[in-house]
């Protein structure tokens, strides 16, 4: 679903688009049939020299992938394991919609995702919780351009890392309070390992949910593929989406 000419950049008009939650028998051939698939964008990614390429974002459970379409063949151009980010850092300036994920030992990817950035963002870290039981970091600069924060494989050779001081980093995009689940872990020793699961579930639950769209459902990575996209239907009574912040332990507690 496309809007055209509903905002600019760089003085040109440019497409506001939104994501799509179905995913077509040709889709599904190119990622995967053991993928669980969540949802796809459209969206500009800028290449080492500042070019923008129209590509295609698909997240799934596991993997962001970045497809090009050529003609009428489409093909993977990145895939990119959620526990491989370092972090995302998005543009505050109120004329941009791009976002960099940095990754380990690898050059950055720097996209633009033109009206649905925001539901990105929260899946991708939403997801990358489970795999790794942290929050991602998020990092928030004002600059409208994000190229001075990319870094490009010859950084990584260098040894340059272009990610934001941790003085930029968003704390209000975090899922849990680690550090205060952190100092009631160390005030109640016997405290079981799942009641961190349990905080981390109901931080899930606090994202975006709209009808057909994702459910804060957790797996352990066992579950069977089936069992995973029954779980991933949203019931109508969700309705309108709603943003939260950071899980507290006195709601964790409720």
């Amino acid at each position: 679903m496309v809007s055209r000419f509903s905002s600019e950049e760089d003085g040109a008009p440019v497409e506001l688009t939104k994501c799509s939650f179905q995913c077509g028998s040709e889709l599904r051939r190119l990622i995967g049939k053991t993928e669980v698939f969540l949802l796809s964008c459209p969206i500009i990614r800028y290449n080492k020299y500042g070019w923008r390429n129209a590509r295609l974002l698909v997240l799934t459970q596991d993997t962001l992938i970045i497809i090009k379409q050529k003609k009428k063949v489409k093909e993977i151009r990145l895939r990119i394991a959620y526990t491989e980010l370092k972090g995302l850092t998005i543009s505050l300036h109120t004329g941009s919609h791009e976002v960099v994920a940095h990754l380990e030992m690898q050059a950055d990817v720097r996209l633009a995702c033109h009206g649905a950035r925001k539901h990105i963002v929260d899946t991708i870290k939403m997801f990358y919780a489970t795999k790794t039981r942290d929050n991602l970091p998020i990092y928030g600069v004002r600059q409208q351009k994000l190229g001075i924060y990319t870094t490009q494989d010859s950084d990584v050779v260098k040894g340059i890392s272009r990610i934001p001081l941790n003085l930029a980093r968003l704390e209000e995009e975090d899922l849990v309070n680690i550090e205060e689940l952190a100092l009631r872990k160390s005030k109640c020793f016997d405290m079981p390992d799942y009641v961190e699961t349990d905080e981390l579930n109901q931080a899930f639950s606090s994202l975006a949910l709209r009808k057909g769209e994702i459910s804060p459902c957790v797996t352990d990575g066992n579950s069977s593929d089936s069992a995973v996209a029954a779980d991933n239907q949203v019931p109508s009574t969700y309705g309108t989406p709603v943003f939260g912040g950071p899980l507290s332990m006195a709601s964790a507690q409720a």
